[in-house]
């Protein structure tokens, strides 16, 4: 909770994607936890903020995976080298 007493009044609603979540915040209806880089824009552009300091990195990740005996062909090996250049920069 971050140190914030919500109290007995707490509403809560569950939304059915990602997109509609942090357009609601945008909307000021609500606060929601956000996946980094997908909301760096909105955080350096002042449409969303960081409530508290202390963000905290999830152990969850994306895994590139193929079958043992899969020898990417050169779009798959370029897609491969792009995903992990791009994953280096986060």
């Amino acid at each position: 909770s971050g140190g914030l007493d919500f109290g007995p009044e707490l509403r809560r609603f569950v939304l059915e994607s990602y997109e509609l979540t942090v357009a609601a915040c945008q909307d000021g209806l609500g606060v929601a936890l956000g996946r980094r880089p997908l909301i760096d824009p909105l955080l350096e552009s002042g449409e969303l903020v960081q409530p508290f300091e202390d963000a905290k990195a999830s152990t969850l990740g994306y895994f590139l995976v193929s079958r043992k005996d899969y020898e990417p062909d050169s779009m798959a090996r370029k897609l491969r080298n792009w995903l992990i250049a791009e994953s280096d920069l986060s």
